[in-house]
């Protein structure tokens, strides 16, 4: 049996409040996450009233943590990774046969319903399609995104990959709340992940009909989210979506402290300054080809 001091019979509590956090977050039962453990272990370990066994606490731990941890073992990156790369080489039959056969193994859960619902989008993109889903399963993302509770890196994964299957108004309504949960609690890598967030909801901005009434909707959010940030990259990704914005909205004197700020990014980062470039490409050609900037 694992040995817990004063101080060590905390971090099992906390462990054990978290990962029930996180279990019912998913919408997931004990049955779900248990493995081969019987129901009362995962019970015990919840309620963190007894010691568990090193194997049994890796058991339960593994399915549902290994996402929140980031290692490189994680499922859900690998096949975020996988429907990317299809998507990227514009591989229908292979995104289909992608769903089929996560509907077939995988079992029936949130998570694994959101995860179809990404890779049923994409399919609806590269068929030019609308992307807009069901009333039932916009519903659905509704209710899981703006649930009580913490946002994980599973949460902004899917809002990244979704926003552009959602009514605008609702995307506004969702940042809102991501704003806030990444406040509350977010790891490091959380960091990046609602950045592409951020953009996708101003591609989906743009992408309006009346998109002069969207970019300012987006504009004034990105203007009052004025909080601590730790983190100067999240800062200076929302600073350029900010820019971006202000000069679609007509204001000039945006122009100029953009071109300031990717100089400087340049200098410090050509990673990221190339990055920048290409959403500023991707807005010129695809979306908005009146965009006037010569950087």
């Amino acid at each position: 049996m694992l040995s817990f001091g004063r101080g060590e019979s905390m971090v099992q509590k906390k462990t054990g409040q978290t990962f029930k956090h996180i279990r019912i977050r998913r919408g997931l039962t004990i049955e779900d996450v248990k493995s081969d453990l019987h129901q009362s272990a995962v019970s015990h370990f919840e309620r963190h009233n007894q010691d568990i066994r090193l194997l049994n606490l890796i058991h339960i731990l593994a399915p549902t943590f290994v996402s929140l941890l980031g290692v490189k073992a994680d499922p859900l990156k690998n096949t975020m990774r996988q429907i990317q790369k299809l998507y990227d080489n514009r591989d229908v039959a292979a995104l289909k046969k992608l769903l089929t056969k996560i509907k077939r193994t995988s079992p029936l859960n949130p998570p694994t319903k959101l995860i179809t619902l990404v890779i049923r989008s994409y399919i609806k993109e590269l068929n030019d399609e609308s992307t807009l889903l069901d009333e039932s399963d916009i519903l659905f993302i509704e209710e899981y995104l703006l649930a009580e509770g913490k946002w994980y890196r599973f949460e902004y994964v899917v809002f990244a990959n979704l926003a552009r299957s959602l009514p605008f108004s609702l995307n506004l309504k969702i940042v809102k709340r991501m704003l806030a949960k990444y406040e509350a609690f977010h790891l490091p890598e959380y960091t990046e992940l609602l950045v592409g967030a951020l953009y996708h909801l101003s591609i989906d901005a743009l992408r309006q009909k009346n998109h002069q009434e969207s970019v300012t909707a987006v504009l004034r959010l990105l203007e009052t989210y004025q909080a601590d940030m730790e983190s100067l990259k999240l800062q200076q990704h929302v600073t350029v979506l900010r820019y971006l914005f202000m000069i679609v909205n007509g204001d000039k004197s945006a122009q100029p402290k953009l071109e300031t700020l990717l100089q400087a990014t340049k200098l410090v980062s050509p990673k990221l300054y190339a990055k920048y470039l290409d959403w500023i490409r991707h807005l010129k050609q695809d979306l908005l080809p009146e965009l006037a900037l010569s950087f």
